[in-house]
């Protein structure tokens, strides 16, 4: 018995996912390819008639799912093995990230669709719940899917009221709640990506809702509203471009580096210098303030229409004030991985290899140095008007702080 899955592009059907004993393997619909308006769904799965073969196949469509303890408890709720992705994905896949939804074959893009509301008051309650099942796992109509390591809701949000999409309607935000064993992290990341905003990079909005536990809410930026819908955008991270398992995400564990990652850019952006210059104040921001989990997953490409763009940076977060966290960077910098040791040497050692100016890497460092400090004591009057978030912000802008210094050594 042959079992497949449906894989659409908004209503459009763009290929097939078909079970095989050791995975699964994809494979592009013969309307897709004679379309003249189709284009790949990865960089890493070019247009062809003939099926992938299961690695490259498998390692796209894994990249759709959440990641470790929470596809752990997604597997265990539906009775299936956590290293069956066509299991997983036949499970959640309706609501993904970018503009893919995949159904099972006898499934089809559903004509209706609506909003269901959902209290404040209720979702704080699911999101405190002491039994820790992934949100909405179980929940009637409910099939969402996005990638990462911490559990995440896709909602509706207008007028400051959130909602539940129904059969063919799309979210347009995504809630994070706090992760349990560290402190206040929907503070600090809703501080690093305001930072990042004031500083000039480029980042989705975000807002804290405080209720009875806070929580965070992001504006998605693979959506467009329009005034009928709202519409998917496709996009892929840059694991899913390479042809790179989530597992090996890290660079110490044969994942991306940055080398590979401005070269992504270099082969397939339709505005290169644009984007290498806006990933480049990604890798000097985050070494300011700390992020040691930067990693090539959280860099994806948004495809807007005929071009290919680098994406709004999503997930800032100053990990080194977490004493539990590795110090580590996920991808090195000149070819060091330890944040303290990080000079303006490896900026220039890595602006050589990247192919970009290395005055103009160090003038950047310097001048977004500069810039941040004194943003970073202002934002922090801000937010410190919520007293039980002070002790976090202070210590973002001491590492922020110390890492200038240690530039000037």
């Amino acid at each position: 018995m042959k079992h497949t899955l449906n894989v659409f592009w908004d209503n459009d059907l763009v290929g097939r996912i078909i079970k095989k004993p050791a995975g699964l393997i994809f494979q592009y619909s013969e309307a897709w390819i004679n379309s003249k308006d189709s284009c790949p769904i990865s960089i890493s799965l070019p247009l062809q008639r003939s099926a992938f073969e299961e690695i490259r196949s498998e390692t796209f469509f894994e990249n759709l799912l959440p990641e470790s303890g929470i596809k752990k408890k997604i597997a265990r709720f539906y009775g299936v093995s956590e290293k069956n992705n066509y299991a997983m994905l036949n499970a959640i896949g309706g609501e993904c990230a970018g503009a893919l939804t995949i159904l099972p074959e006898n499934v089809s893009i559903p004509e209706e669709g609506g909003y269901e509301e959902i209290s404040i008051d209720e979702l704080s309650r699911i999101i405190s719940n002491p039994d820790k099942k992934p949100l909405l796992i179980g929940r009637k109509d409910i099939r969402f899917s996005l990638a990462g390591a911490q559990d995440k809701l896709p909602v509706y949000c207008k007028d400051n009221k959130l909602f539940l999409p129904r059969g063919r309607k799309a979210s347009n935000y995504i809630i994070k709640p706090p992760i349990d064993y560290l402190q206040d992290t929907v503070a600090n990341e809703a501080f690093c990506m305001k930072l990042a905003e004031n500083a000039g990079l480029l980042v989705p909005s975000v807002k804290i809702i405080n209720d009875k536990i806070n929580f965070l809410l992001i504006e998605r930026y693979d959506r467009l509203e329009t005034e009928t819908d709202v519409k998917r955008l496709h996009q892929e991270d840059f694991c899913q471009a390479l042809g790179i398992s989530s597992n090996q995400k890290y660079e110490a564990e044969g994942g991306p580096n940055l080398v590979d990652c401005f070269s992504l850019i270099d082969s397939n952006s339709s505005q290169p210098v644009l984007d290498k210059n806006r990933l480049l104040k990604f890798v000097i921001f985050n070494y300011y303030i700390g992020n040691a989990d930067a990693h090539a997953k959280n860099l994806s490409f948004l495809y807007d229409n005929d071009r290919i763009i680098l994406a709004p940076f999503y997930d800032l977060i100053s990990t080194y004030v977490y004493d539990n966290l590795s110090k580590k960077m996920a991808m090195k910098i000149g070819g060091e991985n330890r944040l303290e040791w990080i000079r303006p040497r490896h900026f220039e050692k890595l602006a050589e290899v990247v192919a970009i100016n290395p005055r103009f890497v160090l003038n950047t460092l310097k001048t977004l140095g500069k810039q941040l400090s004194p943003e970073a004591k202002i934002l922090t009057t801000e937010f410190k008007k919520n007293s039980q978030w002070k002790d976090v912000l202070e210590k973002i802008v001491k590492v922020i702080e110390k890492q200038r210094r240690l530039l000037d050594k």
